[in-house]
């Protein structure tokens, strides 16, 4: 699962046009890839044992503000 977050975006899954991992989509992916159902708050924590961190995308803004 790790390679699977860290290095692809959901589309190469199948998940329609999504390009971020969300907790939720990690929960239907464990689902389907292994038939074991989390909730977002476990997905969150499991995330947490593995190393990763929650982010946010930056907004772009010009330089000059």
């Amino acid at each position: 699962m790790v390679d699977s977050v860290a290095y692809h975006v959901p589309a190469d899954f199948g998940f329609p046009a999504r390009y971020n991992w969300t907790r939720a989509l990690i929960a239907e992916y464990i689902q389907i890839e292994w038939d074991k159902t989390y909730t977002i708050r476990g997905v969150s924590g499991l995330l947490h044992k593995l190393g990763f961190s929650h982010t946010r995308q930056r907004r772009n803004r010009p330089d000059f503000l």
